[in-house]
């Protein structure tokens, strides 16, 4: 492949991926917005939340197991095609009805809901296993700092001005993905089977990992944000989440060379051992402020490690091509889940003691590191001992050039 249509395919990994990611995020801050105007606004964020996220399970499983026959890139653009439908009707008839904004909300979810697990399935396609990590993590990387920019936007324009950019933002998506040439296949005519996908041993040992890491995240962000607010101010908090977050954007770019280079099981275990000891630490000394700049500035690391490796990486990995929407779309769920789990649960779970909560994270996520000691590395053995071979041949003429100089 020649260095132009190598850097034609990265573009359109990066576009496919960016514009659908960003629309997630233009979503989700249109929801932040609504919620400004409610009164109810506990009932009314559940209800908005539960509404958006059930309706994107619903459509990515429905869009990953019942097509039959079905072409990627149709589904590619067929997202842009529901957002900008929903944005629309909102515009049209505002967002003060609460029926409204249900109708929005359901559609925009099932925009994402159909988008992700054809648009992931295309980046695992399109990526070999060597270089998919560092793909995976320079997509993300970039999509992150565009999450922040939107954010800011949506707290600086109103609701009708936001959602004509939010429309704007679909329009451009779909007049792109009519103009790419998306190099892509299309879905074999038999199903793609959910059981075979949880019957693959390979899959559960990575996914019981990966699915407790998102549930313990959102069981004990609550707790902890009440706590250190409760205990430490909010100003407190403010500089945990810069410290996690700039940990996290640096941790993104680090992780796609490292999963590459040694393989992604190695990476995890260590993720998961440093973050269960930073929940330790925290549990036994949660009064500490150190404890909490050593838990923002570690959890920031793991979850760099997991978002690249988990939802990029490991389920392109482990699939076929003609099973990618299927091992994508279950594999990803728990991640765009955390955010309704944890606002469903926050009002039941703040009476529970800090230090026990903590302990209890850290305990789980040490027993999580088990399944991965019997997970097989999915980056080929071969690769990774050609690999050491090279370092090993490296450091030997790095030696006889020191004792040649020295004689």
């Amino acid at each position: 492949m020649s260095k132009i249509a190598l850097w034609s395919n990265r573009m359109r990994l990066f576009i496919v991926l960016f514009t659908l990611f960003c629309w997630r995020q233009f979503a989700l801050s249109t929801i932040a917005k609504i919620l400004e105007t409610r009164t109810s606004l506990e009932y009314d964020a559940v209800l908005f939340y539960g509404v958006y996220y059930l309706s994107t399970v619903f459509f990515t499983i429905v869009s990953a197991f019942t097509f039959k026959s079905f072409n990627r890139k149709l589904g590619i653009k067929a997202w842009p095609v529901l957002a900008i439908a929903s944005s629309i009707y909102l515009l049209l008839f505002g967002a003060e009805n609460i029926m409204n904004s249900i109708f929005y909300l359901f559609f925009a979810g099932a925009s994402f809901g159909i988008g992700i697990p054809f648009g992931l399935a295309h980046f695992g396609e399109n990526t070999s296993i060597e270089n998919r990590g560092r793909y995976g993590a320079v997509i993300f990387f970039f999509t992150s700092f565009m999450f922040v920019v939107i954010a800011i936007i949506s707290k600086i324009f109103s609701t009708q001005h936001f959602m004509l950019l939010s429309l704007f933002w679909a329009f451009s998506s779909l007049v792109l993905f009519l103009t790419l040439n998306l190099e892509t296949t299309s879905i074999r005519g038999d199903k793609v089977g959910l059981k075979s996908i949880i019957g693959d041993k390979r899959f559960i040992f990575y996914f019981i990992p990966w699915i407790m890491f998102c549930f313990i995240d959102a069981f004990e962000g609550a707790i902890l944000e009440n706590f250190v607010i409760k205990n430490f101010g909010k100003n407190f908090i403010t500089q945990l989440l810069f410290i996690e977050t700039s940990i996290t954007a640096f941790t993104i770019i680090i992780t796609g060379f490292l999963i590459d280079y040694y393989g992604r099981r190695q990476i995890l275990v260590y993720g998961f051992i440093t973050l269960g000891i930073a929940y330790a630490l925290i549990g036994v000394a949660s009064w500490s402020v150190f404890s909490w700049y050593v838990y923002a500035t570690i959890n920031g690391f793991a979850i760099g490690i997991f978002v690249v490796t988990f939802v990029f990486t490991i389920w392109g990995d482990l699939s076929p091509n003609w099973m990618k929407e299927g091992y994508y779309a279950i594999g990803s769920l728990p991640y765009f889940l955390i955010v309704f789990i944890r606002k469903l649960v926050a009002p039941y779970i703040l009476t529970i003691p800090v230090s026990a909560a903590f302990s209890f994270a850290s305990f789980f996520l040490f027993l999580a590191v088990w399944p991965l000691f019997n997970a097989p590395e999915t980056l080929p053995e071969e690769l990774l001992e050609a690999r050491r071979l090279r370092s090993y041949v490296e450091k030997a003429k790095q030696i006889r050039e020191k004792y040649a100089q020295k004689s």
